[in-house]
């Protein structure tokens, strides 16, 4: 993994980073071969077709397992890199000694990864650049098709003497950096010429092994478990970099206490953070030294409500507001279209906590007065919360729903967030550093700052002893998205400046924005994301989340027709059980689509056209594994393939009681063994009147499991399989579901 740093930083972190031996295959390694495409790769090395298609199906070899595990590292890596990038690649260029044998370092990995961008834009990314392109798309494509494979029967326990043996998995490992590395860098001649029209690549997944032992890194670091699914939605590279680096510690500890954030972080779960959670009840606003006892200073209260009754946005002088007390009786200004301000976009674990009623602590209104300064924005108005909005309920709803107007109007905001402020950096500093920093810092994960980022048009972010824009740091990593870490981040920063305003974007594209936010009330969730879509927040004020969300998905109107397999929590209310009960958390793997939806809300329920298996009566399903034949609707005959559904598992690693259920509905259908398609087991409801579009009756269902949908495994007596098989029809089908 040294690849996916600078060399210079690579060897700081030497060990720090997980060896990878090298298995040595001598009778191969001394012999030189023609290039090859990367499926001949193991045939001209001795291997026999029917070697191959044996380690493919799962089937012992008649191979030894060690010298096979060989073959499997040279093939997936090198014979991947030559067929990819069409050119010999020497081994000895990755293979060193080391004090625990022979092992591989991917340093000069990256000077390929740099040398095929350069060599697309020295084509101009014309026809010779699509040469290049396409070889290594195809090669990718081949890796990827054999990875799965192998992982699928690690994942089975097939053979654990071959695939579930300790070099097996450092092969693996070793096979999905390199993978993931080079099928990012080859998209991004694409995402040059259309941004933002970018693809993350293909899912490269570490075997359960991999993952463990990554996730046990990270813990050791001090990376707090709530990561999880950011590091999963941004892929391997980052997330194996991020094990090798801490996490920043800020400048205040949040909880008060004499703990580290590591130690902190030993004690969070998955689903909350303790060093970036918030009582709404206790919490108090901090000042920046933690012996610093200056006073709180507010602005008068009256002229606040009097603006936020009337309509209006009240802005802060801050001159005045740290001036005489002559001068604070009139630091309220009410915002007018030719005024110039800033804003501050924050979170609360931070210490900026307060309202008009308590106000901001001396120090730290100093700080920010110091910070507007370096903006040179030429006006000393300013918008924070924390002295903006006040506590009492009615005027702080309608300081919030003013909201996206503020930072839509602002002339420039500033990101303040202690991790980011405790880092020193400008820009001539690593871009990997800034693209780990950012990507893991509070102030991506709150819910609230995404509608501040995306609705201001210019943002800069506080570091220590410095101030840049967010857009100087997209340009760095741009200049450096050749690279995974980069390329990966970079997309993101374009995508939350530039893809997010069109107008509107689409519910897809934002929940992908929103995916793994938290807030300390997840209840704001619909107020924060409904300016995004040109939603009124003021629509929005039902007295329950689960009448919000309802009314939410109503005033969408349309959604993607993939909302359905969203691994997600779900609304109870009926007609609405298809819905998303938070977008906040929806996990990585089974994001909405981001082009225009299909699927339309009615008042029965989500309807759109779907792919459906539908049995002949209602089948009683449980946690395991259950297989159905399709068969055809004149016929009872049934076709080759066997297909097999098994209940997705909850958060808790259980499947649930057994269920009843008439039918299926699926993304797609799989074509291949290693395919597990996303799908839900229906119940059928009988609809008095029946709910009819242009002349024919829809059937309509009610959501139930979600499921994985795959091929069934290779099994001797097939015919006995079919027989005990669930018969199913298949067919594109526009039904409803509640």
């Amino acid at each position: 993994m040294e690849h996916l740093t600078s060399p210079e930083e690579a060897k700081s972190l030497r060990d720090r980073i997980p060896s990878i031996p090298w298995l040595k295959l001598p009778d191969i390694d001394n012999r030189r071969y023609r290039l090859v495409s990367f499926i001949e790769y193991p045939l001209v090395r001795g291997w026999s077709q029917n070697q191959v298609d044996e380690i493919k199906s799962g089937k012992a070899p008649d191979l030894d397992f060690q010298a096979c595990l060989a073959m499997l590292q040279r093939w997936m890596v090198f014979g991947f890199l030559e067929a990819a990038y069409q050119r010999p690649f020497p081994i000895s260029d990755y293979v060193f000694s080391s004090p625990r044998g022979e092992v591989v370092r991917t340093t000069k990995l990256r000077e390929v990864l740099a040398q095929h961008y350069h060599a697309c834009q020295k084509a101009d990314f014309g026809s010779k650049a699509k040469d290049k392109i396409d070889a290594v798309a195809s090669s990718v494509d081949q890796l990827h098709d054999l990875y799965n494979l192998l992982r699928e029967h690690n994942r089975r326990g097939v053979l654990p003497c071959l695939f579930d043996s300790t070099d097996f998995h450092a092969v693996m490992r070793l096979v999905v950096l390199v993978a993931d590395s080079v099928d990012k860098t080859n998209l991004n001649p694409a995402a040059q010429l259309k941004p933002p029209q970018f693809s993350m690549g293909k899912n490269w997944w570490h075997t359960n092994y991999n993952q463990r032992e990554l996730e046990r890194r990270l813990r050791s670091r001090g990376w707090c478990p709530q990561l999880k699914y950011t590091f999963e939605a941004r892929g391997l590279a980052f997330t194996e970099y991020a094990s090798v680096m801490e996490p920043t510690a800020g400048i205040t500890d949040p909880t008060d206490t004499e703990l580290t954030i590591h130690e902190i972080h030993q004690k969070c779960a998955a689903g909350r953070c303790l060093w970036w959670s918030v009582n709404i009840s206790t919490a108090r606003a901090k000042h920046t030294t933690p012996d610093c006892n200056c006073p709180l200073i507010s602005p008068p209260l009256g002229p606040v409500l009097d603006m936020l009754e009337m309509g209006y946005v009240p802005l802060i002088d801050l001159t005045k507001l740290l001036g005489s007390e002559d001068d604070r009786s009139s630091c309220v200004v009410k915002w007018e279209e030719s005024y110039t301000y800033f804003t501050i976009s924050h979170v609360w674990a931070d210490g900026l906590i307060g309202d008009t009623e308590r106000g901001l602590p001396t120090c730290q209104l100093q700080k920010l007065a110091r910070h507007r300064s370096q903006l040179t924005i030429g006006s000393p108005l300013i918008w924070i919360d924390g002295l903006c909005i006040p506590g009492e309920p009615t005027a702080k709803r309608k300081g919030i729903n003013k909201m996206a107007d503020i930072y839509r109007n602002s002339t420039a905001t500033l990101v303040y967030d202690a991790g980011l402020q405790s880092m020193f950096y400008n820009l001539r500093s690593s871009s990997s550093v800034l693209a780990l920093r950012f990507f893991t810092s509070a102030w991506v994960h709150r819910l609230w700052t995404l509608q501040e980022c995306v609705l201001a048009k210019n943002v800069f972010v506080a570091f220590k002893e410095y101030i840049g824009s967010l857009h100087d740091a997209a340009r760095i990593l741009q200049l450096n998205s050749i690279y995974p870490v980069e390329y990966s981040c970079w997309s993101d920063l374009v995508k939350y400046r530039i893809h997010a305003m069109s107008e509107p974007p689409t519910i897809g594209a934002v929940q992908r924005f929103v995916a793994r936010r938290h807030s300390t009330d997840p209840n704001d969730e619909p107020f924060a994301i409904a300016p995004l879509l040109r939603i009124q927040a003021s629509d929005l004020h039902q007295d329950s989340h689960e009448k919000r969300m309802v009314k939410f998905w109503q005033l969408i109107g349309k959604v993607p027709f993939n909302t359905i397999f969203l691994s997600c929590p779900r609304l109870e209310t009926d007609g609405f059980t298809w819905a998303p009960r938070s977008l906040m958390a929806v996990r990585p793997g089974s994001q909405m689509d981001s082009g225009p939806p299909s699927a339309q809300v009615t008042e029965h329920g989500l309807r759109d056209t779907w792919l459906v298996y539908t049995f002949k009566s209602t089948v009683a399903v449980g946690g395991m594994t259950t297989h159905i034949c399709v068969t055809s609707d004149v016929s009872d005959t049934a076709t080759d393939q066997v297909l097999g559904f098994t209940t997705i598992r909850d958060e808790d690693g259980e499947t649930g009681l057994p269920y009843l259920c008439d039918a299926i509905v699926t993304l797609s259908e799989p074509q291949r063994q290693s395919d597990r398609i996303h799908a839900v087991a229906l119940s059928r409801i009988v609809s008095d009147p029946p709910i009819l579009r242009q002349g024919r009756e829809l059937f309509l269902y009610k959501y139930g499991k979600q499921l994985f949908l795959e091929i069934a495994p290779p099994s001797e007596d097939v015919d006995l399989l079919r027989q005990e098989a669930i018969p199913c029809t298949q067919a594109q089908r526009e039904i409803v579901i509640a």
